[in-house]
């Protein structure tokens, strides 16, 4: 069986349309809805918690579902990385580490894997690998659209990382690691411009941009990764 999940942003409006998909993959994921909150956007999510501890209003009600209903779940978060290029506040490493500290401590370790979300990754993997160092209860992956070094990153962070989340369409081409990191091949689900086959007991996940879809285009695309999984 091939297994499967989202990368997290949904673009629903409703929190009954986003429980509803959670149970239509292997890993449910939270469900960031960004169209119903700004402040379900990553960076935006990050800052706003550091300035005025202020947590999307369906935060507490969807991390208290995936607890309750899973076994196991992903929460992405804004990368180091990321954070650091694209953010307009200017919040230090001291200050984004201790707002991590809080919000992970709302998660039980267990229940919970960790993808850091980098979309802005190049080739900065020891910054990844310090981050990662300062929690090690925890369950990580990376996710990124992007094209970063992949062998560089799949080598330094072998011992750190579960589970390696990427574009197939940026790569051009199903990737694999050759160690313990577990590949995610996110590809354009519906319609497999690159023709990719996927073996039983692969990880699969629709391409970036699903919470900018329009709903009807994004409940295909889920419908279809039920049907796959």
């Amino acid at each position: 069986m091939i297994n499967s999940t989202l990368i997290g942003s949904l673009p629903y409006l409703t929190t009954k349309q986003a429980i509803e998909s959670l149970s239509t993959v292997s890993l449910p994921v939270y469900p960031a809805l960004i169209k119903l909150d700004q402040n379900e956007l990553m960076i935006d999510f990050l800052d706003s918690y550091i300035e005025h501890r202020r947590l999307p209003s369906q935060f507490d009600y969807f991390v208290n579902h995936l607890k309750d209903h899973y076994k196991q779940f992903a929460f992405h978060v804004c990368g180091p990385i990321t954070h650091r290029k694209y953010s307009k506040n200017k919040i230090n490493a001291k200050q984004y580490h201790h707002a991590y500290e809080d919000l992970f401590s709302l998660f039980e370790p267990e229940k919970t894997i960790l993808f850091l979300d980098e979309p802005g990754l190049l080739d900065e993997v020891i910054e990844l690998k310090d981050f990662i160092s300062h929690f090690p209860h925890y369950t990580f992956g990376i996710h990124s659209c992007g094209k970063f070094d992949w062998i560089k990153l799949t080598q330094v962070l072998s011992q750190d990382i579960k589970f390696l989340s990427y574009d197939c369409l940026v790569f051009e081409s199903k990737k694999s690691t050759g160690n313990s990191i577990i590949p995610i091949h996110g590809y354009d689900v519906l319609t497999n411009r690159l023709n990719l086959d996927f073996d039983d007991e692969e990880w699969i996940s629709p391409s970036c941009g699903l919470g900018f879809m329009q709903e009807t285009e994004a409940q295909m695309v889920i419908r279809k990764m039920s049907e796959l999984s």
